[in-house]
């Protein structure tokens, strides 16, 4: 997935973490998503709302 956004010219990737999600936060940080971007609510269809944590990674 990476590699096809740096092939149509994107320079950053972001994804998305519920901040109590620690394991999964570790892994996206070894892959090079360390650099945070905010905190916001997010609204399922069904009407949950969650917490969650957005960072980014260069894609040099």
């Amino acid at each position: 997935m990476l590699d096809d956004l740096r092939e149509k010219g994107f320079t950053r990737a972001t994804l998305g973490v519920e901040p109590a999600e620690e394991i999964n936060k570790k892994i996206y940080a070894h892959y090079g998503f360390t650099e945070y971007v905010k905190r916001a609510e997010e609204t399922y269809p069904d009407g949950t709302v969650i917490t969650v944590d957005y960072f980014a990674k260069r894609l040099g």
